[in-house]
């Protein structure tokens, strides 16, 4: 198998470093490159580095026909734009990004309406932790039951001494502005807020059970049609620990938006903090449900870090189309649209100890 040159775009960041230091361990496979805009040594000799501004779109497309796969794993994707992906789409290039802002998907996905007969290039837009793992937890669990899914529910915590980075914050913050958004058979359509009601339980486990939370559904996630397994997702809720705010809060924070609001900055603004108190539970939970009328079963992933599952994945990801896993071919895809064997998968991501475990 020769080396495919693969550049990480943004590599100099949190979860850019993670999907770094995840494929140096297959470098005989895959020759690495990574770019930012700023000049950054790097110690590791096995990579080099590129100074690029994707803005700069007369100069990055002389860069980028020159790799087998680019990388994005910069942000926000709102200030991405979607020129890097018409140059990986005209160059015959496979792009996988980590994107989880649904506006930034819309434009992507809608890439497609444009003149398709000149693409050559591949895009795997969403591959990072929502909704790249999260729709792989889904399918996981939906494989387990065997049967048609009639509901699915998908549910992440963050503790409060957990960062998830400023743009996936503000990402998730967005859902409270809107009614609830989801992104469907590559179309995106609203949910009225009637469709969740105020006197839901949320949990994931007994030690959560009595925390002060914050919850709110996301605008992120995808909803999953292939195979007719899912007829919708039902429920998606975030969650961020409320540090010294009492559990009374938490009513009124599903009935007030005006509260909401006014909570959601102050936990934006002070997540940096929290994180250098030892006190703060470092923390994140990925949960899903799948149900028909005679069975559960439940997907359970606890991590550290919401940047290294979000690395993890995309570098699996990455890893599964070098050595042809993932069938390649021109256009534009999501997590649902990749023709791949789920336990494999699953098996590739133990190996780089990301454990998913199964209850039914």
């Amino acid at each position: 198998m020769s080396k495919k040159k693969v550049l990480v775009i943004g590599g100099t960041g949190i979860a850019g470093q993670f999907i770094t230091d995840y494929l140096l361990h297959y470098h005989d496979i895959c020759e690495l490159f990574i770019a930012s805009r700023g000049i950054h040594k790097i110690s590791e000799k096995k990579v080099k580095f590129i100074k690029m501004d994707i803005h700069d779109t007369q100069n990055i497309e002389s860069v980028i026909k020159q790799f087998d796969i680019i990388i994005l794993a910069l942000g926000p994707f709102s200030c991405v734009g979607t020129d890097i992906y018409t140059i990986c789409l005209r160059n015959h290039v496979i792009c996988v990004d980590i994107n989880d802002d649904y506006g930034h998907s819309g434009r992507v996905l809608e890439i497609k309406n444009e003149n398709i007969t000149n693409f050559r290039g591949t895009i795997f837009t969403g591959m990072g932790l929502c909704p790249g793992l999260t729709t792989f937890m889904l399918e996981y669990a939906a494989e387990q039951l065997k049967k048609t899914v009639l509901e699915a529910e998908l549910r992440i915590y963050f503790g409060a001494g957990v960062v998830s980075g400023t743009a996936s914050i503000i990402n998730m913050f967005e859902g409270f502005k809107d009614d609830l958004m989801l992104l469907s058979e590559r179309e995106i359509r609203r949910i009225k807020p009637t469709k969740y009601h105020s006197d839901r339980t949320f949990t994931f486990d007994r030690f959560h059970s009595n925390m002060p939370l914050i919850f709110f559904s996301s605008p992120e996630i995808r909803t999953i049609q292939r195979a007719s397994r899912f007829e919708e997702l039902q429920n998606f809720d975030c969650a961020f620990h409320l540090q010294n705010l009492p559990m009374g809060i938490v009513p009124l924070l599903r009935k007030s938006s005006f509260i909401r609001k006014l909570i959601c900055k102050m936990v934006n603004k002070q997540q940096g903090q929290l994180e250098k108190n030892e006190k703060n539970e470092k923390s994140v939970i990925v949960c899903t449900y799948v149900r028909n009328q005679n069975s559960i079963v439940k997907c359970l992933l606890h991590s550290d870090s919401s940047f290294r599952l979000t690395g993890v994945f995309c570098a699996v990801i990455v890893l599964s189309i070098i050595k042809g896993c993932i069938p390649i071919m021109p256009g534009i895809f999501t997590f649902e649209d990749i023709n791949i064997n789920l336990h494999m998968l699953n098996e590739i991501l133990k190996n780089n100890n990301i454990n998913i475990s199964i209850e039914e």
